[in-house]
């Protein structure tokens, strides 16, 4: 039977058009920069070179008399820069710098001459296009095309009531540990125990009517707390300086809330058979249903790889899911309800679209069955763990669920491979939700949340907790043409992106309305990207939480300003790449001539605060075109599903004269053979590749 103390109703946070809230939760803080200097001198006369380029990212410096440079306000970004010094008559020379605050450093460069007859210097950046063919990516590609100066300005609005809490959160004395037979400890004593301590509290205050939560998993890994629900007459904070003064309680205070980051809308190359999947028409398309999230992440050359992930289990803490669901019923498992201490995880959804519902369908709806929607992952196994309502749950009710998908009570019943986290809340994270996120982390599960929504009583959108968290994969919205969407919370602790406006999913209302939902928020990008980390897993990717973090980051498309930013992060999730474990640092890039001849040594790109940089020195003078080429099976050969970029994009190359700076941007996307480019033949094409395998092996590889 289900206990009568519920989740507070509380802030609701009003999104867009419906009325299922959002949250968001806090984070902030500036980006740190530093300057730098040094001297750029010649390697054979020792003699300061005038006019030398010092370049970092997008800012150059140029050398005065006496060989010096100065850099001023360069971004730590990830804490690896790329430095660059190029002179005319002399070869480039590029080091790699590690920055951990601001300050200043100092850097020199001695460069030697280049070869005789003179040479070049080609620079770029390389974007990882996810949802396109080679040569069309850089049509699809949107990073660095427009200018951003600073931070969105705040949206406008009229805040809607947010109730006041309604619990408070006590911190008892350390308790006895009670022994079972042959001494070992009885968790079940235990939680009685507790329970007696709190009812004597109750006793002493003259309040033993007050409904009250006790949290037996936290208490395992030493945080004995319990839930107290406020009398209706008395604000919580008053309530809380009441349970302290009575000298029962080691601390007291209004309990913390997250809330749904969501606000969902009712509307009626492996490619799915799902209908709301394959009607799909376009970004925008009138008439048609609007399914473009998984065509902007290029899905169905990622399903062709890996479309399944039955052997991983992701937990979705929630406000429960529609059991009946015909578009889950082949994925979903044995869940537990936080909020009324039941194996019942169901959503009542009475007030509105369940929440968990949408969530669980982009994780993992039943795919390729014909039925309604698609989801991440075709198969999985989804634990539903209700931790809230609605209107929100408490920071230990969402701990608790947490404890419960790592395993902490050693059942494996609800253990999880994955969290997915789409709720927020507005403070700085609890402890009681950082010590059970780092439990599970330890254990190996991969956690990751929604970076959160605008707050629309105060305007804010810094990152929420539980994704202001550092270990924590953070995941912002953006829009169907990849731009940040203007509800989704920004900041240094973002991640990576995904599509989160206008997603359809499985929806889920009252008793047996089962009709897709479409929404919008943060919540729905998290779910995407919880299912990737499925896939990943199901491939063999290296599962612990640092690793697939990394992955994510370095394999994303950089779609806002190049670089790392707040708004998007990394850039948008390239499911293909992530799921392939694949390492960009290995991209071999090189000049080439249409006959096939290099014109360079070939280099690898460098990832730091711009993303991937790239610096080829010594060109030599003539017509070609830059390539760059991913070897994704690592075989030597150019296959179908490697990622290549050309530059120029045309048919016709570039003329490189002796003493220039170049810079190129390659777009890189997915080679196939049998969509040769307008511009180009197959057999052109792999006249250009053989090129650069020469200029791979003048730098000595292969």
């Amino acid at each position: 039977m289900k206990r009568e103390l519920r989740l507070l109703p509380a802030l609701g946070l009003l999104l867009a058009t419906l009325s299922l809230l959002v949250s968001a939760c806090g984070g902030g803080g500036g980006a740190t920069t530093f300057n730098l200097y040094g001297y750029v001198m010649s390697q054979s006369m020792g003699t300061p070179i005038v006019g030398a380029r010092v370049m970092v990212g997008s800012q150059v410096a140029t050398t005065g008399q006496d060989g010096r440079y100065s850099l001023a306000g360069l971004p730590v970004g990830s804490g690896t820069v790329q430095v660059t010094a190029t002179a005319n008559g002399y070869e480039a020379n590029t080091q790699t710098l590690s920055v951990s605050g601001g300050g200043t450093r100092h850097l020199d460069f001695r460069l030697l001459p280049a070869p005789a007859g003179g040479s070049a210097t080609v620079s770029g950046y390389m974007v990882l296009v996810g949802n396109a063919i080679w040569y069309t990516a850089s049509q699809q590609s949107v990073a660095g095309k427009a200018s951003v100066a600073g931070l969105p300005a705040r949206p406008t609005f009229t805040p809607p009531r947010i109730a006041r809490a309604r619990h408070v959160i006590v911190r008892l004395p350390a308790g006895f540990q009670p022994l079972g037979e042959g001494g070992s400890f009885n968790g079940v004593f235990q939680a009685e125990a507790t329970r007696q301590v709190v009812r004597e509290l109750l006793s002493a205050i003259g309040r033993p009517d007050l409904k009250y939560r006790t949290h037996p998993l936290l208490e395992k890994i030493g945080q004995r707390v319990a839930t107290i629900e406020a009398p209706a007459d008395v604000p919580a904070e008053i309530f809380a300086a009441r349970l302290l003064a009575s000298g029962k309680v080691l601390d007291a205070w209004p309990a913390s809330y997250a809330y749904p980051m969501a606000s969902p809308m009712v509307y009626p190359t492996r490619r799915p058979n799902d209908p709301y999947y394959i009607s799909y028409h376009g970004p925008g398309n009138p008439g048609t249903y609007n399914y473009y999230h998984y065509h902007l992440l290029g899905m169905e050359q990622t399903w062709a790889v890996q479309a399944n992930a039955a052997g991983v289990r992701v937990a979705v803490i929630d406000t429960g899911v529609g059991y009946g669901h015909p578009d889950l019923q082949g994925n979903l498992l044995e869940g537990y309800d936080v909020v009324d201490n039941d194996r019942d995880p169901a959503d009542p959804a009475l007030s509105g679209p369940s929440h968990g519902t949408m969530v669980a369908g982009l994780v993992g709806a039943v795919t390729n069955n014909g039925v309604q929607v698609a989801g991440t992952a075709w198969q999985t196994g989804i634990v539903p763990l209700r931790a809230m309502t609605a209107e929100g749950g408490t920071e230990a009710d969402i701990a608790e669920a947490i404890l419960l998908a790592a395993g902490v009570n050693g059942n494996r019943q609800y253990r999880a491979d994955v969290i997915n986290l789409s709720l927020g809340g507005f403070a700085p994270i609890p402890n009681v939700v950082k010590s059970a996120i780092d439990q599970a982390i330890n254990r190996g599960v991969i956690v990751v949340a929604a970076a959160g929504n605008v707050d629309p009583q105060t305007g804010d959108q810094t990152v929420t907790w539980p994704a202001n968290y550092d270990p924590v994969i953070a995941v912002a919205a953006v829009k169907d043409d990849k731009g940040w969407a203007t509800f989704s919370n920004y900041g240094p602790r973002v991640d990576v992106a995904a599509p989160g406006q206008s997603v359809w999913t499985t929806g889920f209302q009252s008793s047996n309305d089962f009709s897709p939902r479409r929404g919008d928020g943060t919540s729905f990008a998290s779910p995407i990207v919880a299912g990737i980390v499925a896939l990943m897993r199901q491939a063999g990717v290296p599962a612990w939480q640092a690793t697939v973090d990394t992955i994510l980051k370095r394999t994303a498309e950089d779609i806002d300003v190049l670089g790392r930013d707040d708004r998007t992060g990394y850039g948008l999730v390239n499911p293909y790449l992530a799921v392939l474990g694949a390492n960009p640092a290995n991209t071999w890039i090189g000049v080439v001539n249409q006959n096939g001849e290099p014109l360079s040594r070939a280099v690898h790109p460098a990832f730091g605060s711009t993303g991937w940089a790239y610096n080829i020195p010594a060109v030599q003078a003539g017509a070609g075109w830059v390539l760059a080429w991913l070897d994704l099976n690592d075989d030597g050969s150019l296959n179908d599903g490697d990622y290549l970029a050309k530059y120029p994009t045309g048919e016709t190359p570039m003329t490189i004269s002796a003493g220039q700076f170049i810079t190129a941007r390659l777009d890189a996307g997915i080679y196939s053979s049998t969509a040769p480019p307008a511009t180009a033949s197959p057999a052109e094409v792999q006249t250009l590749w053989k090129g650069l395998k020469k200029a791979i092996d003048q730098a000595g590889a292969r």
